[in-house]
């Protein structure tokens, strides 16, 4: 004789603590991520990322925590990271027009410049009032070379958010491209009303500045802008060469230093064990190596130099390009 047993009936308290046990974590995770967006939002980027990263431990496809933190990665200047939590976002929603254009931005300090503006075209098209990915899309345009399409991108964004600063810096320097130093100074001249310590829109201010033969202006737009970024390099290069173009050349090479802080320099840049003769220590008997860093037409102008330097009693190596 064979006996057989009902199942029993499922705990209904055991069921109510699983599902309070569930509304207890998802309200754990709610109150870190408004804690880690507050952080985000005061710059406290270490702690924020600390704070999504901990989120995506717990739940590895949470969309908000994955865009979140690659917005840190392309703050943090590193937009290879930031490019694979964007992919992975996008696996999630696909169509998600704020995290396609912050994508574009990664492509784009990637140097990836059609990807960037492919990912802009599917932001848009999932949403065509959005101004910031219209603005990316402007940007990609201009470093392929296509300002004037670059600039009727600017001009839209602008019309759907008029009060734009990066858009109206970007769409001065299409202006610039264009040969209408004029016109970008004025839109260099409304992004600083909006925002007076920009320091991107200070320094193309000094440039358009200077195109329009105003150097001691553009001195002026570029001290501004150090003052608000110290190390700023393109403003202190931008300052050196409106300086020797002055003729005020012993600040104007100081300042020309600045070069290697930059690129291409900063990818150019050799490390050698010797140390850079600066013109204190005496020569004699000493070898010294004279090299090329830019173009050809530099290295033809200045190689003269090397007779000079000769006659101080150094043996000179000339190293020029092939």
């Amino acid at each position: 004789m064979t006996t057989s047993r009902a199942p029993l009936p499922q705990s209904k308290g055991a069921s109510a603590s699983g599902q309070q046990k569930a509304v207890a974590e998802a309200q754990r995770i709610a109150a870190k991520l408004t804690a880690a967006v507050a952080l985000h939002q005061q710059g406290r980027l270490a702690q924020a990322r600390l704070l999504y990263t901990e989120i995506l431990q717990a739940q590895p496809r949470h969309f908000d925590a994955l865009q979140l933190l690659a917005t840190i990665a392309v703050q943090q200047k590193n937009p290879s990271e930031a490019l694979v939590l964007f992919e992975h976002a996008l696996k999630i929603n696909p169509d998600n027009a704020i995290v396609l254009s912050n994508q574009a931005s990664a492509l784009l300090n990637l140097g990836r410049y059609e990807d960037a503006l492919q990912s802009c075209d599917r932001a848009l098209k999932s949403r065509p009032d959005y101004a910031e990915a219209l603005s990316n899309r402007g940007n990609a345009l201009w470093a392929m070379n296509r300002a004037a399409e670059a600039l009727l991108s600017y001009d839209r964004a602008l019309e759907i958010k008029p009060d734009y600063p990066e858009a109206l810096s970007s769409r001065g320097a299409a202006l610039r491209t264009l040969g209408r130093p004029l016109e970008a100074l004025q839109s260099y001249d409304r992004a600083l009303q909006l925002r007076p310590t920009y320091a991107d829109a200070l320094n193309n201010q000094g440039a358009a500045l200077q195109d329009l033969q105003h150097p001691a202006e553009a001195l002026a737009s570029y001290a501004r802008a150090q003052s608000v970024q110290p190390v700023y390099a393109d403003a202190h290069m931008n300052e050196a060469l409106c300086r020797l173009m002055l003729g005020e050349f012993e600040l104007g090479w100081q300042k020309y230093e600045w070069r290697w802080k930059k690129e291409p320099g900063l990818s150019m840049a050799r490390n050698f064990a010797q140390p850079l003769w600066l013109g204190k220590e005496r020569l004699e008997g000493k070898t010294i190596l004279l090299h090329a860093e830019q173009g050809l037409g530099d290295t033809i102008q200045f190689c003269r130099y090397a007779k000079q330097v000769a006659a101080l009693g150094a043996r000179v190596v000339l190293e020029v390009q092939p």
